[in-house]
């Protein structure tokens, strides 16, 4: 055990060893150990500034929320857009610290109280939709009316704002994203990224 953790370089707490290990051995071999004394935390305060958790679905949000909480784990989460679920964020926002999130889709306080009746999946098929189309409607004005005149406007794409996000094609793919922070119960959008 003792090697894996030399070559991963962890920071390892002396009271999370197992009971065969004792600490004169891993200290020997290179290991940093910290004496740090509460025996109750999982985490070693100051040597992480984040946790990254993705999920499956924001069904999951309130489960790793109560969980961060129980193990006493209050270091700020960096999420996948599964994460991108307001009503899940904000029933764990008790419990859940500084949330960062990356996501595709983001829509204003104005434009959900337009869609304020619709399910979540209704929501986001009725922006996506409506920027699908807002986006081949703006290029077919442009004169690309053919297949391929349309196909080589949408692969030179750039900074083409739809309703719910922008979009910046590169290899058939949107390379723009949105970076977001919950905290305190508020979710709000940070800026706009593009890799």
């Amino acid at each position: 055990m003792s090697d894996s953790l030399i070559v991963k370089k962890y920071l390892v707490s002396i009271y999370r060893l197992p009971g065969g290990v004792r600490a004169e051995s891993v200290l020997s071999n290179g290991v940093n150990v910290s004496n740090y004394s509460d025996r109750s935390f999982n985490v070693i305060f100051g040597f992480a500034d984040a946790i990254y958790i993705p999920i499956a679905g924001h069904d999951e949000i309130s489960k790793v929320a109560l969980a961060l909480f129980k193990q006493r784990i209050g270091l700020p989460v960096l999420g996948t857009s599964d994460w991108n679920n307001e009503e899940s964020l904000i029933g764990s926002k008790d419990v859940l610290p500084t949330e960062y999130i990356e996501a595709d889709f983001y829509i204003t306080d104005e434009q959900k109280s337009d869609v304020k009746n619709m399910s979540d999946q209704d929501v986001r098929n009725y922006f996506f939709g409506l920027g699908a189309m807002r986006l081949m409607l703006s290029e077919i004005s442009k004169d690309n009316t053919s297949r391929t005149d349309l196909n080589e406007s949408l692969e030179s794409l750039k900074n083409y704002e739809a309703p719910y996000n922008k979009f910046t094609i590169v290899n058939r793919t949107n390379h723009n994203l949105q970076i977001m922070k919950f905290q305190k119960g508020s979710l709000e959008k940070m800026e706009d990224f593009v890799y």
